[in-house]
């Protein structure tokens, strides 16, 4: 078969097929024409899902009878003028072939009127075929429909999914194009029926509310950040506001949506530590860069980019991220559940504990008990003999040591006791705070590893008689290649053999050593998602599996100086959460305990 040039109705279906995807796309690309053109006040109708009419009308600029004539024309635009102008791009539409590919897959109608202008100009296209121009009345701005979509192209109309499924992608397309542009008015209407009617806003956070719920808009973290390269505002969610997948990252460059690997990946480093694995967090975030520094043009449907300095803006958007969260209280509150029924329940055995607790601190206000009966009180539930711990972390420097004998120690958080040797439970103004003492000193262990080990090696503790390790082959070597990564946390590690590892020191914060435990611990720790073993933040993994091994265990019944010493150290960082992203604490409001007690 021989080379013969296409005809251009078929060209047109061909470029068609990259811009128009399906009802959503021209939703999209006509909205953006309408913004371009400073309106402030947008509609669009919709008649089953988009398939059937599609009709985008606004108040901005309108355009003139010569205007009118070539919007329909491949690659005509006005808003480019040479090429400087395409690694400038400041228009949400540069390329000229929106309006040229809708007209070439439905029957097409264009009505504008500048303010100027006594009348409007109304032209017609079916298939590519573009009609005359004809003086017609209208208010002024731009009113583009598009009727039976694809109905030329049958291939392509029978892969438009049901009108719901369309609507979706639709009702996805507005909230991106309105979220970053607040001062814009948005009605949708679908088969005659309004969807949603948004007002001009000051910002966005009307809008997070209308398209997302209280639960977003009322949670909210401020971000904002003004750096050389870059200006970042918009909000970011508590890490116990978050989501399996990224759909709910809304991320924008210069009010354009965007999903680009270096933003999502600084927004991830931002909650490293804060969210359970697995899990990603919500956010919206708006940059705003030189158009000269970021390239538009990389795809047809203009949601990929490409920055010129990358590295910079994602350090810029990890450190503003980072500093928001670090300000925000973060702890969970919490609604109490009707108490059980069963006797032996475990959430029944802590309401009593609880019921307990508050009916002592009753008395106390009333002066039934002062101080030093509250402290007797507390050392006589203390005295109940207790099971053993399961695995009693020894005294470090690190880790909060046991009482010495001596005078008790009054305690300044207010009332503090321990529930199932597992919770400690705080009195607070408002409430209590029901605290996972394992998952708080572990994030106290966390931080402190961290800043020590910025000034050089942990303190170790040297073998008496060194650990000899056996390990299988591939376990072996990838321990070998960590050698280097382990002795700055202190451990003196080397081979002995073909696949035994000698350990002659180890980190004191460890308590104690079990070799062959640890490094399958810690390879498990740095084994990505993927199956593959991640070298980037593996420092991190590590520190987060010696905290972990350090800290308090769960089943251990702790002394009211240690519980103290814990919430002190808690007190200096942030600690909302445990390097692995689970909550250190849930507030539970003396309302909502008022109310689950019926008083």
């Amino acid at each position: 078969m021989g080379i013969r040039i296409l005809p251009k109705g078929l060209t047109d279906k061909i470029a068609a097929g990259e811009v128009i995807e399906r009802p959503a796309s021209v939703v999209k690309e006509l909205v953006e024409n309408s913004i371009d053109a400073g309106a402030r006040r947008i509609e669009v109708e919709l008649e089953d899902g988009g398939a059937k009419l599609i009709r985008v009308g606004d108040d901005g600029c309108g355009m003139n009878e010569g205007d009118v004539a070539l919007a329909f024309v491949s690659h005509a635009t006005s808003k480019l003028a040479g090429e400087d102008d395409l690694f400038n791009v400041r228009t949400m539409g540069f390329r000229g072939e929106a309006l040229a590919s809708i007209a070439s897959v439905s029957q097409a109608r264009l009505v504008s009127r500048t303010h100027e202008a006594e009348a409007g100009h109304e032209v017609r296209a079916e298939g590519g075929e573009i009609g005359p121009v004809k003086a017609c009345g209208a208010p002024p701005g731009t009113m583009v429909e598009a009727r039976n979509l694809f109905y030329n192209v049958p291939v392509r109309r029978k892969f438009l999914k049901t009108p719901a499924t369309e609507m979706a992608h639709i009702t996805e397309a507005v909230t991106r194009l309105a979220l970053p542009h607040p001062n814009i008015a948005f009605v949708l209407t679908h088969n005659g029926r309004t969807v949603f009617n948004l007002a001009a806003a000051d910002d966005c956070r009307q809008r997070l509310s209308a398209f997302f719920g209280g639960e977003i808009a009322d949670g909210v973290i401020p971000v904002s950040a003004r750096f050389p390269e870059v200006e970042i505002e918009g909000y970011l969610l508590p890490p116990s506001v978050d989501r399996a997948n990224a759909t709910m990252q809304y991320t924008f460059v210069n009010h354009r949506y965007v999903r680009d690997r270096t933003l999502m990946h600084a927004i991830e480093e931002a909650y490293r530590g804060l969210l359970m694995t697995g899990r990603r967090p919500v956010c919206f975030v708006f940059l705003t860069v030189d158009p000269r520094e970021v390239d538009v043009n990389v795809h047809p449907s203009k949601i990929e980019v490409r920055f010129r300095k990358g590295r910079d803006v994602h350090v810029r958007l990890l450190t503003a991220a980072r500093d928001a969260l670090r300000q925000a209280k973060l702890t969970p509150q919490v609604s109490l559940t009707p108490p059980a029924e069963k006797p032996g329940d475990r959430t029944e055995s802590v309401r009593r504990a609880l019921g307990d607790f508050f009916a002592g601190r009753r008395e106390a206000a009333s002066g039934r008990a002062g101080a030093s009966d509250r402290s007797d009180a507390l050392d006589q539930r203390r005295a109940v003999p207790s099971p053993e711990p399961r695995e009693p972390a020894a005294p470090s420097a690190a880790s909060p040591a046991p009482p010495a004998e001596g005078p008790p120690m009054e305690v300044s958080y207010g009332g503090l006791m321990q529930v199932l040797d597992a919770y400690i439970v705080e009195e607070t103004p408002d409430g209590i705070r029901v605290i996972d003492q394992h998952a708080l000193h572990e994030r106290i262990l966390y931080e402190d590893i961290r800043r020590r080990i910025e000034s050089g090696p942990l303190a170790s503790q040297r073998l008496l008689v060194p650990d000899l390790v056996e390990l299988p082959k591939a376990e072996f070597f990838a321990v070998l290649e960590l050698k280097d990564d382990l002795a700055r946390f202190g451990m003196e590690m080397e081979a002995f053999g073909e696949n035994t590892v000698i350990v002659r020191s180890f980190p004191q914060v460890l308590g104690k050593f079990d070799g062959l435990t640890f490094f399958r611990e810690l390879l498990a720790e740095l084994e990505g998602p993927e199956g593959a073993r991640k070298v980037d933040g593996r420092l991190d993994r590590i520190v987060m599996l010696m905290s972990c091994r350090g800290a308090v265990r769960s089943g251990q019944r702790l002394s009211p100086r240690q519980m103290k010493l814990i919430l002190e150290q808690a007190a200096h960082i942030q600690a909302d959460t445990c390097p692995h992203g689970r909550p250190t604490a849930i507030l539970i409001s003396r309302k909502e305990l008022e109310k689950h007690f019926g008083r």
